[in-house]
């Protein structure tokens, strides 16, 4: 794939007989491609973002919508982005500031909220996991981001069975699969998604 982005790429720079608007359309399509192939390196996927969004000129992408599994159906956001030992404010600070992407159309609104609520229940502040978990929730419900919701639910239940509540963690677990699978305004839900559907499974079995 990076080999023939490469290509493409240098195709559509040179190429003369392709309207300006045009070309830089596809040019930003293919650095958005190369935001998923910089996948877990949140720095390099800033800085190709921020490429695609100069190319787009403030549009956003044909290819990635704001229905798309921004979480990747992993329940805990940052443990995809944590790379290096003593690094993970470093990587939720990069997050807070860089996603989502303005092409992703709104995909992924509240994963910064998110990030802190998991960096926060990772470092032991109590308070604070539960604030970001709430705002993070609130914000992905504006635009149903699933992947946020289940994630911020998630930290949620970690930090009531951090607490010792062990049944408001099974209450929140079967409340937040009722309310993703029960809601029409959510185009995709765990009923209907094998990505979603997962998500939950790891959840469950978590708890």
């Amino acid at each position: 794939m990076r080999e023939n982005n490469a290509v493409l790429k240098a195709h559509y720079s040179d190429a003369a007989d392709v309207p300006e608007a045009l070309r830089n359309r596809i040019l930003g399509e293919i650095e958005v491609i190369g935001i998923f192939r910089a996948f877990n390196d949140a720095p390099k996927m800033v800085e190709i973002s921020l490429k695609a969004d100069r190319l787009l000129n403030g549009g956003v992408s044909h290819l990635v919508f704001r229905h798309n599994e921004f979480t990747f159906g992993l329940p805990h956001f940052i443990y995809a982005y944590y790379r290096q030992p003593g690094e993970l404010q470093k990587t939720v600070e990069c997050i807070e500031k860089g996603f989502p992407p303005s092409v992703f159309d709104g995909c992924g609104t509240g994963c910064g909220e998110l990030a802190r609520a998991e960096y926060a229940l990772e470092t032991g502040d109590a308070e604070n996991a539960g604030l970001f978990a709430r705002k993070a929730i609130f914000k992905g419900k504006t635009l149903f981001q699933i992947g946020i919701i289940i994630c911020a639910n998630f930290t949620m239940m970690r930090l009531h069975l951090l607490q010792g509540n062990f049944a408001a963690a099974k209450e929140l677990l079967a409340k937040t699969r009722d309310e993703l699978l029960l809601n029409p305004q959510y185009e995709i839900t765990p009923q209907n998604s094998v990505i979603y559907n997962l998500t939950m499974d790891m959840c469950e079995g978590y708890v």
